[in-house]
C-alpha cells in the first residue's frame, strides 16, 4: 500500500523581503505486508514514512519506520502503525529518538483484481526525546511532538 500527499502554495507577505513565498509540503508512506484473507481481513506489516516541507527558512525533513496492523472489510480499511524509530531534521535543530503511532482509515475502490485506489484520512503523532540545535553537538533533554491530520491518496497492490 502507498499513501501519498502533496500541497503547493503561492503566497505573498508584504512585510517581509523576499514579498514571494513558496511552500511546498509532500509526504508518502510506503506500507508492505500481509493481508489474512478471512471473511475481515487482518493486515500485518512493515511501514517507512517520509516527509519534506520547503519554505522560506529553509526545508524540513522527517524520515520513520514501523509496523502495522489493521483490518479490511467491504473496501474500508483502518490501520494502525507504531514508530519505534523516527528523526526530524529542521533549519534550527535535529531532533531523534523519536516514537510514535500512526492512524489510517480510508475507502479504496478495486480498480482491477489486484489494484486498489480511494482516500484516506491519516492522524499522525511522534514525539521526539533528542534534540541539537543547529552548529552543536551537544543534545540537550527537549521533548518535540510533531502531529498532523492529513487526507492522502492510497492505493494498494495486492499480490
Amino acid at each position: 500500500m502507498i499513501g501519498y500527499y502533496n500541497y503547493n502554495d503561492d503566497y505573498k507577505e508584504t512585510n517581509v523581503s523576499p514579498a514571494q513565498d513558496q511552500r511546498s509540503h509532500f509526504l508518502y508512506d510506503i506500507r508492505l505486508g500481509y493481508l489474512f484473507n478471512t471473511k475481515i481481513k487482518f493486515y500485518l506489516g512493515l511501514i517507512y514514512s517520509a516527509m519534506k516541507r520547503d519554505y522560506t527558512p529553509g526545508t524540513i525533513q522527517r524520515v520513520s519506520a514501523g509496523a502495522s496492523a489493521g483490518f479490511a472489510a467491504n473496501n474500508f480499511a483502518i490501520l494502525l502503525h507504531f514508530f519505534p524509530w523516527s528523526q526530524y531534521n529542521h533549519p534550527n535543530f535535529r531532533a531523534s529518538d523519536g516514537v510514535g503511532f500512526q492512524l489510517d482509515a480510508g475507502y479504496f475502490a478495486p480498480l482491477s483484481k489486484t489494484f486498489s485506489l480511494g482516500m484516506q484520512f491519516t492522524y499522525r503523532n511522534i514525539s521526539y526525546n533528542s534534540y541539537t540545535p543547529v552548529r552543536t553537538t551537544t543534545g540537550q533533554s527537549k521533548v518535540i511532538t510533531e502531529e498532523e491530520y492529513l487526507p492522502m491518496i492510497g492505493c494498494a497492490v495486492v499480490f
